[in-house]
Parts: C-alpha cells; sequence; structure tokens
C-alpha cells in the first residue's frame, strides 16, 4: 500500500508499489489486445489505442495517488532568475540536438510507428511525474535538513529512474545494458536538477520525450557527432550531463547566497 513517505526508504518502498502496478497494467491490457485481435473483434491496426489507454489510465493513477496520498506538489512555474533562464536555454539546446534529424527519419504512416510514438510521449509524461514531481521532489522535503539533501535526493531519484531502465531493458548485451543505464542515471540527473533549478516540470517532460523520440526513431544528432564511436559519444554525452547539472546548481546556490531552496 502506498503511504505518504516519511523516510528515503519508504520513497523508495512507494516506488516499487508503483511501478508493479503500471507492470501489472500494461501486461493485462497486452494480453487484452491480443485476446481481442484474436478472436478479430479488434484489427492489428488498433493495438496503438491499448497503449494509449494504458499511459491515460497510468497518468490518471498516478495523479490520483499523489493527490490523496503522497501529496508532492507538481511545479509548473516560471521562475524569472538567472540558473531558470540557463536551465531553460539547456532544454532547448538539447530538445534540438535531440530532434536534429526529425525531417528524415519521423514517421507515423504504420501502426508500429503510432506504437513507438506513444511509447515516447507515454514514458515522457508518466515518468516525469513520478520521478521528478512525485520522487525527487519528496525526497527534497525528507532531506531539506541534511547538509547533502539535494545531492541525496538528485543521485537517489536518478538511481531509481536507472533501476527502471534496467529492469526493462532495451538491449541484451551487457555493455550495451551497461551504457543505457549509465546514461538513464545521467539523465536522472540532469532532468532532477533541470525541474529543481526551473520548478517547471513540463520542461522536463519535453527533453524527456526528445529523447524518446531520437532513440525510438533514430533520428541521429547534430552532424559533428556522427563520425564518434558509441563509446566516445556515450561518454561526452555524460561528461556533458553531469557538468551542466554541476554549473546550474552552483548558479542556483549562488543566487540564493549560498541558502538552498528545496523545492516548494
Amino acid at each position: 500500500m502506498v503511504k505518504r513517505a516519511r523516510t528515503n526508504l519508504q520513497v523508495i518502498k512507494n516506488y516499487v508499489i508503483i511501478f508493479l502496478s503500471f507492470a501489472v497494467l500494461s501486461i493485462g491490457l497486452i494480453l487484452l489486445a491480443q485476446y481481442l485481435m484474436a478472436i478479430n473483434l479488434l484489427s492489428n491496426n488498433l493495438s496503438w489505442v491499448f497503449i494509449l489507454l494504458r499511459y491515460i489510465i497510468a497518468v490518471v493513477g498516478l495523479l490520483y495517488i499523489n493527490r490523496k496520498i503522497i501529496k508532492s506538489k507538481l511545479l509548473f512555474k516560471f521562475q524569472k532568475d538567472k540558473a531558470s533562464y540557463l536551465g531553460s536555454m539547456v532544454v532547448l539546446i538539447f530538445t534540438i540536438y535531440n530532434l536534429w534529424g526529425l525531417n528524415g527519419g519521423f514517421y507515423l504512416n504504420t501502426n508500429t510507428q503510432k506504437e513507438n510514438f506513444l511509447f515516447c510521449l507515454g514514458p515522457a509524461i508518466f515518468e516525469e511525474l513520478l520521478f521528478r514531481g512525485i520522487i525527487f521532489n519528496r525526497l527534497c522535503e525528507i532531506n531539506k535538513t541534511r547538509k547533502l539533501g539535494l545531492y541525496i535526493s538528485i543521485f537517489l531519484s536518478a538511481f531509481l529512474f536507472m533501476i527502471s531502465h534496467l529492469l526493462i531493458p532495451d538491449y541484451s548485451n551487457l555493455i550495451d545494458l551497461f551504457w543505457q543505464c549509465m546514461i538513464a542515471f545521467g539523465l536522472g540527473v540532469l532532468f532532477a536538477t533541470i525541474y529543481f533549478v526551473t520548478q517547471n516540470l513540463a520542461l522536463t517532460m519535453i527533453m524527456h520525450f526528445a529523447n524518446n523520440l531520437n532513440s525510438y526513431f533514430f533520428l541521429g544528432g547534430v552532424p559533428i557527432l556522427a563520425n564518434l564511436s558509441t563509446l566516445e559519444v556515450n561518454l561526452i554525452s555524460l561528461t556533458v550531463y553531469f557538468l551542466i547539472s554541476f554549473l546550474l546548481l552552483l548558479l542556483k546556490k549562488k543566487q540564493k547566497n549560498q541558502s538552498w531552496k528545496i523545492l516548494s
């Protein structure tokens, strides 16, 4: 049973319960869709409808649980400070980079392409609500009196974000799986930082959606990285994610006169 977390461990327990509930929902809808197609009550071309239904139910359910039990504030503010402006600029650059090849590789003509689009949009909304809006926000509230409370909140939320990608892997090769987890952790750190400095969950949703589109539709990136190996791109990406996060947090701390303002 999900409860309003009072400790970091309780936050993790809530994450496990919500994740397992989403897994059961997903499996149930997949089996239902397959059954309806097997008895010819559902066309193969409409299987994407059940993916859409999955995320609608998941998002509505998550919002209901948060409103009634967890009660974390989901922030969509527009901050007028240097850190927020710089964070918004990072969002813009990140989005442009990931959508650079949009005209050449983005189509929604087939059922599979529609499903892939929903696999990009659904997690961008659901996971940002869960990992940044609820988990990270609640961790900030729990750890606000600790000296390294903000860093604990960022890294623990990013770790849980990484674990979710490990439990539902995109690769069977151990090396590729390792890098999938590392990139997910780096993105978790960056997304949490962006949310902290801008206090606008819509911005991390945009970043998440753009990153997913790039991954599912193989849009590529800017041409300057085209000749680099996968290892080099991954190392550069992680370095950039952590460096940007560090600089944004440093700027946020400086403008708050050495006093952190945990999400409120």
